[in-house]
């Protein structure tokens, strides 16, 4: 089980490697009893200074710096499947890609899609947050942070884009900004623009009302949502750091109040 998406295990394993090559390098130096004359000398301090400092490196900066990282993943695995226990869900490390309908799982040309910090109910499969999912496209690796909540009735197609746009993804969904936004209630229309793409009139307060409109707005920029069928979509333009305590609560006070409108 990888804790997380990126492995540090590789980076402690090519520090050990490189102080192994090293260490046989001057090995190999030192037994063959070279003259330290001019001009030849150069070429020698030069060698045994190179393989020597590449020694040094690797064990005392390398080795130590991927242990101390491979600790910390697998302390915030644990962490994260702690809380996941005691809050009735289930945490996944990685897993592969997602079949929702939602325009972040079917980006054209993504190639090795995979989701990681995965929270899903227990009790029903209302909802999930995932800290990261990612695809590979143009020989880029392209990152997202979303939530996924069942709101358990068919609602129409509605898009919510955000007025502060991150430079990653920043076209995303931009293809909705043709039509006339809808008004969305309180300060809503200074944050985001909601668009009808199925051109159905709908009150956007049922929705997205002032106090979740003003939770989304505190995530960040780039953040986006779009419902589909009976699910409703949130897109982030960087993945969620779900290991800061701060942000898992925000993401699971939005969850919340996002099912307070299931029925």
């Amino acid at each position: 089980m990888k804790p997380t998406e990126f492995d540090n295990g590789a980076l402690m394993a090519s520090s050990i490697a490189g102080a192994f090559l090293a260490l046989v390098m001057l090995a190999v130096g030192w037994n063959a009893h070279l003259p330290f004359r001019m001009p030849g000398a150069i070429v020698l301090y030069a060698y045994f200074g190179f393989f020597g400092a590449m020694t040094i490196a690797c064990i005392s900066i390398g080795i130590p710096a991927s242990a101390w990282l491979l600790h910390a993943q697998w302390r915030d695995c644990y962490r994260l499947t702690r809380f996941a226990t005691t809050n009735r869900m289930t945490y996944l490390p990685t897993e592969g890609g997602r079949d929702f309908s939602g325009a972040v799982f079917h980006m054209q040309g993504a190639e090795n899609p995979r989701a990681s910090r995965v929270f899903r109910s227990m009790n029903t499969s209302a909802f999930e947050v995932v800290g990261l999912y990612s695809y590979s496209r143009d020989k880029s690796e392209i990152h997202w942070g979303y939530i996924a909540i069942d709101l358990g009735h068919e609602l129409p197609h509605l898009v919510l884009r955000s007025r502060r746009r991150a430079w990653a993804h920043r076209r995303f969904l931009a293809g909705y900004a043709t039509s006339r936004p809808i008004q969305l209630p309180g300060r809503g229309s200074c944050w985001f623009d909601l668009y009808s793409p199925s051109g159905v009139a709908i009150e956007p307060g049922v929705v997205f009302d002032e106090v979740l409109l003003a939770h989304l707005r505190g995530l960040g920029r780039g953040i986006d949502v779009e419902t589909l069928g009976t699910r409703l979509f949130i897109y982030a333009s960087r993945p969620f750091k779900t290991t800061q305590t701060r942000v898992l609560r925000s993401l699971f006070e939005i969850v919340e109040l996002v099912l307070d409108k299931r029925t």
